[in-house]
């Protein structure tokens, strides 16, 4: 009993710390209890600064510290929009981490569908994913993806190649959607909208700003007089959908400080020796 008090209190203890990357790493290699403590807590919401921190952490995540990752946000990475490496990282991730519930990927310009539909396959818990800006994903993963992750709540698909096709599918699969947001496709049309509306009966906001295919609007917004659904269609610029915010409340912004870049690559190199011991 006094042990398990203990465990107890460290672990209440430790807590205070998620904010604070370095002193959980510098614990994660003090001890086998404090290891088992922080780990949870390091790997959560891990932060990237670099595409070789970013590269570092993708060869340290084995199947045990993975099922940690719930949030894995790109947004920070510089060079993830030309690198030729992005989608075997991101497979070598995604194969262990089960219980990843958000991922965001925009302006991953190399990611193409295919690497998308493996990405995804495992990720039965996912509830936020963004690809804006990745211009490669068209129909051919949007179909595949949604059937994979049928607890997506809001998705992000800027600037991509979908068109009618993939709004269906979505309309069909995701029963839980929330928030779209597809400005810039210009392959979409109210059609596709309407069959949206139609289904996902808990949808509370479209943005199709720049949507330059879609006529009717008016009539659109006239469909949903009885509903809370918000469709934004103005040219005025597109709003930020706020993914970001997202990612720091969902993670109890854990947001990770205190490393330059290349002390990171070194940490999660040190992390991954210990998790082999």
């Amino acid at each position: 009993m006094d042990t398990k008090l203990a465990f107890e209190i460290l672990a209440n203890i430790i807590n205070y710390l998620r904010d604070d990357q370095q002193m959980l790493l510098q614990l994660n290699r003090a001890s086998k209890r404090l290891y088992n403590i922080s780990t949870p807590l390091l790997f959560c919401s891990p932060k990237f600064e670099s595409f070789r921190q970013f590269e570092s952490f993708a060869n340290t995540l084995t199947s045990q510290n993975g099922m940690h990752v719930k949030y894995l946000d790109l947004h920070m990475v510089p060079h993830r929009w030309d690198s030729t490496k992005i989608d075997q990282l991101l497979l070598m991730i995604t194969e262990n981490t089960p219980s990843l519930e958000l991922i965001n990927l925009d302006h991953c310009s190399q990611l193409t569908n295919k690497a998308l539909v493996k990405i995804t396959k495992p990720l039965k818990q996912l509830r936020i994913l963004s690809v804006d800006d990745c211009r490669l994903v068209s129909n051919e993963s949007i179909k595949a993806l949604v059937t994979n992750c049928a607890q997506l709540q809001k998705l992000y698909l800027g600037s991509t190649r979908i068109d009618d096709g993939s709004l269906s599918a979505i309309a069909t699969h995701l029963p839980h959607l929330t928030h779209l947001y597809i400005p810039d496709c210009q392959l979409v049309s109210e059609v596709g909208i309407q069959e949206i509306i139609q289904n996902c009966k808990l949808l509370q906001h479209v943005n199709v700003v720049g949507c330059f295919n879609i006529v009717g609007i008016a009539n659109v917004n006239q469909s949903l007089r009885n509903r809370s659904t918000e469709v934004r269609s103005d040219n005025d610029g597109f709003m930020d959908p706020n993914l970001e915010e997202n990612v720091m409340n969902e993670s109890d912004d854990r947001h990770r400080s205190g490393l330059t870049p290349d002390d990171l690559e070194d940490e999660w190199t040190d992390v991954e020796e210990e998790d082999n011991n």
